[in-house]
């Protein structure tokens, strides 16, 4: 008999016959795939170790980024980032050149996080932003403020900078006050033939479901920016920033695979589709 506890999950009420069934984070379950995810390949890595942000540019209204020793660790800097009711970003930036997937990461430490607003208010402070050079944003992460936490998001625009704007659900992502925490980012873009994906994680724990994005007008990103972007807080503002590191994933198209015959040793193989079905 079949035990009901115990089943794949999947994504597809149907699979392509002779075809293997692959299991995706990106996706959420076992499908038969158009697309497999290459290798990351590192664009952009910061961990402020030298004392500076060399290469990249500081931008905003509020008073210029500044690299300090790192309130986690004596040993380690990052980025200190102030915003004020008149003057609500300051963050840095840096160009690169993105692919289809993105997988970024960076540290975050917020002194207080109660009492920022108002009982009853709601605020946002935008902390990452992947975009192209002309300013049009791809993907953000925010951070949600009420009285009494302050909640992280990420966002997936299917239009850059403009509408489809897609929150990733959330299971549970309050931060807590003077406490280092790794945000991780994973996205695909939608292609032909496929959904794009986003994936959101605290301390290596994936905190939101696969979330599928319709194909959209999307290209690749072209810059980083981290740090404070936007803050409707109506107060001051700071936050720390370490360990950037991002990084860009190759879709590989998995629809057309080899076929025909070859050689090795003494046998002739011959492969249907990336399926051996003979050797002789």
């Amino acid at each position: 008999t079949l035990n009901p506890n115990n089943y794949l999950p999947t994504i597809s009420t149907s699979f392509t016959d002779q075809r293997e069934a692959l299991y995706s984070m990106m996706n959420g379950g076992f499908l038969t795939p158009n697309y497999i995810i290459g290798p990351n390949v590192n664009v952009l890595t910061q961990d402020f170790s030298s004392g500076a942000y060399a290469g990249w540019t500081a931008a905003g209204t509020g008073p210029a980024p500044t690299v300090v020793t790192a309130p986690w660790s004596g040993a380690a800097k990052a980025l200190y980032c102030l915003s004020t009711a008149a003057l609500p970003s300051a963050y840095i930036y840096k160009s690169g050149t993105y692919d289809n997937g993105v997988d970024c990461s960076f540290d975050i430490y917020l002194p207080v996080v109660s009492g920022l607003v108002s009982a009853g208010s709601l605020a946002t402070v935008d902390i990452m932003y992947l975009r192209n050079n002309t300013n049009f944003q791809f993907y953000a992460a925010q951070l949600v403020i009420t009285s009494t936490e302050v909640v992280v998001r990420m966002a997936y625009f299917t239009n850059p900078n403009d509408t489809g704007l897609a929150y990733v659900p959330l299971t549970s992502s309050a931060l807590s006050a003077n406490t280092k925490y790794t945000i991780r980012f994973r996205a695909i873009k939608a292609g032909t033939g496929y959904l794009g994906a986003v994936l959101l994680y605290v301390d290596g724990v994936l905190i939101s479901r696969a979330v599928n994005v319709p194909n959209s007008t999307q290209t690749t990103p072209g810059e980083a920016h981290v740090g404070i972007m936007a803050s409707n807080t109506g107060g001051n503002f700071n936050a720390y920033f370490g360990n950037l590191v991002f990084d860009k994933m190759s879709t590989v198209d998995y629809t057309a695979r080899y076929t025909g015959s070859f050689v090795a040793g003494v046998k002739t193989i011959t492969v249907v589709n990336g399926i051996i079905t003979t050797v002789v």
